[in-house]
């Protein structure tokens, strides 16, 4: 009877011990995005310009709209409408967009972080009209071949400008005649990401989108995003968690800081490919396209070995 109630008390003890974990210590990502960054390299982002931090140009699609928006999907990589809607081109090369003018900027909505709480409201709605695409293009225009977008939209367009828009929100382009312009190239050509027209051409930064993600704010060090409550974005919150150098980047992983990887931070994946009893991996990373595959079943020796047979012949 006392090695039972020893036996159940032991068993009791974990139990609690277990629920003290799930409910007090476990980390609960659930309903966040949350990607890594280098604590010293804070993205700067400028939807026109590439960065020198990789993240900040994969932050565009976070923040802004194009007229159409790129997306991956199991076909794949497709262009959806986003400011605009394409009604068809011409025979002489005219694109008709019509604009959404009904899409709120993130300037509509007041967003108040306090520690790691968002509180969400909305102020006087801004809307998204063709003046704010007149900007964008004049922007793009006045940086030059700085710009990726001026490169495509130059050898696109006949000029910055278009016609437009009349009672229905319908904007006219014309494209130049030296191609047959498919669905998919008026697209890309349109996706540039547009700024408000009340934005500073200059200015080093930019974070008022129409995109469905809006800054929230930085407590300690994590930069926050919420969702636009106009946007269609399934995950409330998104989040960028610092880590200190490559270094630290595989403690992250492996204390569950993070559960997104948009890249990989040049050699921060060398402590954990270096473990051979679980990867296989080649002496240099820099000329090896590679991925890393969770969950999955572990091989045994015999297994790695006719694998790397199999990658070598």
């Amino acid at each position: 009877m006392k090695k039972l109630i020893i036996a159940l008390s032991v068993v009791l003890v974990a139990c609690a011990g277990i629920l003290l974990y799930w409910f007090v210590f476990r980390k609960d990502l659930g309903g966040r995005i949350v990607v890594p960054y280098i604590a010293h390299q804070q993205p700067r982002v400028d939807p026109h310009l590439p960065a020198s931090v990789a993240l900040a140009d994969k932050l565009d699609e976070v923040m802004f709209d194009g007229l159409f928006n790129v997306s991956a999907n199991p076909s794949g990589i497709v262009y959806e409408d986003g400011l605009g809607e394409l009604l068809g081109v011409d025979r002489n090369n005219v694109v008709t967009i019509r604009l959404r003018p009904s899409k709120k900027w993130h300037s509509s909505y007041a967003v108040a972080l306090n520690e790691d709480e968002i509180a969400v409201s909305e102020k006087q709605a801004v809307t998204f009209t063709a003046r704010d695409l007149t900007f964008t293009l004049r922007r793009i225009q006045k940086l030059g071949s700085l710009s990726p977008d001026y490169v495509l939209v130059s050898q696109a367009l006949e000029d910055f400008s278009f016609a437009g828009p009349d009672e229905n929100d319908e904007i006219r382009f014309q494209f130049r005649d030296d191609r047959i312009w498919t669905e998919g190239d008026i697209k890309e050509v349109l996706s540039f990401k547009i700024l408000p027209a009340d934005a500073d051409l200059n200015a080093p930064s930019y974070r008022n989108g129409t995109g469905p993600y809006m800054v929230a704010g930085k407590y300690e060090n994590a930069i926050h995003y919420h969702k636009n409550p106009s946007g269609a974005a399934a995950v409330p919150r998104f989040v960028l968690n610092p880590f200190i150098d490559n270094s630290t980047f595989t403690t992250e992983l492996k204390n569950r800081n993070v559960n997104a990887v948009l890249s990989m931070p040049f050699g921060s994946m060398s402590p954990i490919l270096s473990d051979t009893s679980d990867f296989f991996y080649k002496s240099s990373i820099a000329t090896c396209f590679f991925a890393l595959f969770h969950n999955v079943r572990r091989l045994s020796l015999e297994q790695r070995i006719e694998l790397r047979k199999l990658i070598y012949n």
